[in-house]
């Protein structure tokens, strides 16, 4: 039970923490390119204080089973944590900003002073999270760590993630989810028209999103790495923390109200990220393991 309240109070006190460094981050980032950024933060209304509060207890909760399975302590666990939290929410969602701009329309110094002020809000809280709940003293269960996989493993995997599998679930959510809503297709194509899969996918490899999208699955792969190779446990360990930081802490920003997507475009998005990130952190997981030597895993089912 002690442990219970214990565990209570650091999410607590540490998911106020993330809403202050949040904003303070945006703040700062603000002041390193001027923007309407703030102003687009205040925009969401009367409920936009508790949502970003819901926000940062989601992200905080999976932060917390994140350090609790971990096998690194101290500065490497700081910079880690920063590292995947900063990669995570902000420059990974940034980037596909960047290429759908035309249609965002969101001016170019608020998405810098986001990605600063990001990097600067991720640093602190890391440093924060990991003094408060104790991870910066080695702890004896965290000590083992499992084998690196072999360069030639890395670079089969992570083509085979970029160009194939992170494409392939990009854009099945993409379509079957997202895109069958008609103000997803009217925001993003000013046609309500529904022109099929297959369709789609020639455009997409028409306008070069396809080899954009194989860029991002070479992120995605080398992040996932890093959260799989600081995991301690079973391959089905990995996979829900890591399917938990690309959906939550991916996907969660989603839940606030901003003036730059309607709102079923932005519901949209966020029943399809959310879903297409849990896919994704179960498939990395599950390859890495199979790719992994077998002593640095538990047997697979």
């Amino acid at each position: 039970m002690k442990s219970f309240f214990r565990t209570t109070a650091i999410w607590v006190a540490l998911s106020v923490l993330m809403l202050v460094l949040w904003i303070i981050g945006l703040m700062l980032g603000n002041i390193i390119f001027p923007s309407d950024l703030m102003k687009a933060s205040n925009g969401s209304g009367d409920d936009g204080l508790p949502i970003m509060l819901l926000i940062c207890g989601l992200n905080t909760a999976v932060v917390m089973y994140f350090m609790r399975s971990t096998n690194r302590w101290g500065w490497q666990l700081v910079f880690t944590l920063a590292l995947v939290l900063f990669s995570i929410q902000y420059f990974m969602s940034q980037i596909e900003t960047l290429w759908f701009n035309d249609s965002l329309k969101m001016a170019l110094n608020s998405i810098w002073a986001l990605v600063a002020g990001g990097a600067i809000s991720s640093m602190l809280f890391s440093v924060l999270a990991v003094w408060v709940a104790g991870n910066f003293k080695k702890r004896e269960q965290l000590a083992s760590k499992g084998e690196i996989m072999p360069f030639s493993n890395t670079l089969t995997m992570t083509a085979l993630m970029a160009i194939v599998i992170w494409p392939l679930i990009y854009f099945l959510a993409g379509y079957f989810i997202a895109w069958q809503f008609e103000e997803v297709r009217i925001y993003y194509s000013g046609s309500s028209e529904k022109a099929s899969f297959l369709f789609m996918m020639k455009e997409n490899v028409a306008s070069h999103l396809y080899s954009f999208q194989v860029l991002r699955g070479v992120l995605w792969t080398l992040i996932a790495l890093l959260v799989f190779r600081s995991i301690s446990g079973s391959w089905l360990q990995k996979a829900v923390v890591l399917g938990l930081m690309l959906a939550v802490v991916g996907c969660s920003q989603l839940l606030l109200p901003n003036p730059i997507m309607p709102e079923p475009v932005r519901l949209a998005h966020l029943l399809e990220t959310s879903l297409s990130g849990v896919v994704l952190g179960m498939v990395m997981a599950w390859l890495f393991a199979r790719t992994s030597p077998k002593k640095a895993i538990e047997p697979l089912p």
